[in-house]
């Protein structure tokens, strides 16, 4: 048995369908800035599962205060306000990761 009893890290969370993109996206279609607790409300799902479900849209779904809405259909600015808000929290998942690796480093751990 190995001395490293730690199990692996399995990520668990919501499940995402193409099925269930497929109903997000034909909700939204006509709908402009949509509200995420209205949609969680239509489409009987949780916020987790709503960023899940916009996550696999392979980009035809955007967030931001306002809830979500179709890229296609959105303004330039919706458009360039969400990539740059994405960006950023990248970066400062980047940042964090970097320094949770250079202490994990320095330290014995």
């Amino acid at each position: 048995m190995p001395t490293d009893a730690r199990l692996p890290f399995v990520r668990l969370g919501p499940h995402v369908s193409p099925e269930a993109v497929t109903r997000l996206v034909a909700r939204l279609t006509g709908a402009g800035w949509v509200p995420a607790r209205i949609l969680c409300h239509d489409l009987a799902c949780s916020d987790r599962t709503l960023r899940a479900w916009a996550a696999a849209s392979d980009g035809r779904i955007l967030s931001g205060q306002a809830g979500y809405h179709l890229t296609a259909t959105a303004t330039p600015g919706d458009v360039a306000h969400a990539v740059a808000w994405l960006r950023s929290q990248a970066s400062q998942m980047t940042r964090r990761a970097n320094q949770i690796a250079y202490v994990h480093q320095r330290c014995s751990c």
